[in-house]
């Protein structure tokens, strides 16, 4: 197969020091390449609990990744609503932040100058 000299296996571990000294592995060395060993060392680790192993293999079975693997224009299709969700999270935050400082600076604007920069009427005797 002409692909196969094309494919970089991940020979290696991450090795974790945690809490107490104990170590924990992440081994990749499979005789498949990414994304499957990979999937098989996440699996096969003693660093996560039965429930992160269901966590992860839900949300990587929900991504784009993984859809792009069985079909690219879909995996691309989802990255992109994903950019256009977050941009426009980001846009309503940011007008939320502007309306706010709007609101703020306006209560202000009426206030005679010695208000604005003192805190206080012109009854105090201060003026600008």
């Amino acid at each position: 197969m002409a692909r196969r000299r094309y494919l970089r296996l991940k020979e290696h571990t991450h090795t974790f020091v945690n809490e107490g000294g104990h170590l924990g592995e992440l081994d990749f060395r499979f005789p498949i390449g990414a994304p499957i060993s990979g999937l098989n060392a996440f699996a096969r680790t003693q660093q996560l609990g039965v429930g992160d192993k269901l966590a992860n293999a839900l949300r990587l079975g929900t991504s784009p990744i993984v859809a792009a693997l069985v079909n690219f224009d879909v995996g691309m299709d989802m990255v992109r609503a994903a950019v256009v969700a977050a941009a426009a999270a980001a846009a309503a935050a940011a007008a939320g932040a502007a309306v706010a400082v709007a609101a703020v600076t306006a209560g202000k604007r009426g206030a005679p100058p010695a208000q604005r920069q003192w805190g206080c009427g012109r009854a105090a005797g201060r003026s600008r």
